[in-house]
């Protein structure tokens, strides 16, 4: 797999538009040592900064995203403001290192072999699962992104989402017969739309199903409206039923 680190970040791929918080000129000096810092892989500096998250995260599930400054994060990692100043812009970059980590995060938890050695049913299968089930993990810092304090970074979410589930990975779920009853390149839009919508759902009424059941009603949507051919629709959407209770 690629070696990845999600705190590796050009300054120049931030997002376009987004409004600069938090920052007050007391600490503008911090800047000059940013660009080594955010990219070290120094386990202090790793630590820190997944402690800087970690503080975030667990006062937007408490407080909510508005209750959760800079200053409050600071106090709940027990670090100062130059300290999140020289790792992070703002609490926006804070939140886009944090889409980063949990794109890494699902690349990590998925084996390659099983992806690639021809389990290609069973891979597509596990790609959904491994999804929603990262979701959950992540519930707070996904609602985040979805909600309108991450609109920023909406469309990157999109765009890894379509990568992820792009249409030559889907077709591993038709049967011989069986075509699209989309335009092939319309799929992944459609189909992330529809992931983001379920997400959305499901984190708004937490405890309703499991990560396992929201990934089966993603799958058996898609076995039963996206394929056609053969009569088998229907019997699709049995057997898909049946397999996930």
């Amino acid at each position: 797999m690629v070696d990845y680190n999600p705190f590796m970040k050009s300054r120049q791929g931030s997002s376009p538009g987004r409004a600069a918080m938090d920052r007050p000129k007391s600490v503008a000096k911090a800047t000059v040592s940013r660009q080594s810092v955010a990219g070290s892989r120094d386990p202090r500096c790793e630590r820190t900064r997944s402690a800087i998250l970690d503080a975030y995260v667990a006062l937007c599930a408490e407080r909510g995203n508005e209750f959760a400054g800079v200053a409050e994060i600071c106090r709940r990692a027990r670090i100062n403001k130059a300290t999140f100043y020289r790792h992070f812009e703002d609490r926006a970059d804070l939140l886009e290192r944090g889409l980063d980590a949990f794109f890494a995060a699902i690349g990590d938890r998925i084996d390659p072999a099983t992806v690639e050695e021809g389990r290609t049913r069973e891979s597509a299968v596990l790609r959904i699962e491994t999804l929603f089930g990262l979701i959950g993990e992540h519930a707070t810092l996904i609602g985040l992104v979805l909600s309108p304090a991450g609109s920023f970074l909406r469309r990157k979410a999109e765009s890894f989402c379509e990568e992820y589930i792009q249409a030559r990975r889907v077709a591993r779920l038709s049967r011989p017969g069986e075509t699209f009853s989309l335009p092939r390149e319309a799929i992944p839009r459609a189909l992330t739309s529809l992931c983001f919508g379920l997400a959305q759902w499901w984190l708004e009424h937490p405890g309703v199903c499991s990560a396992k059941e929201v990934a089966g009603y993603y799958l058996s949507f898609v076995a039963s409206g996206l394929f056609t051919g053969r009569g088998r629709k229907s019997e699709r959407r049995t057997k898909v039923a049946r397999n996930r209770s």
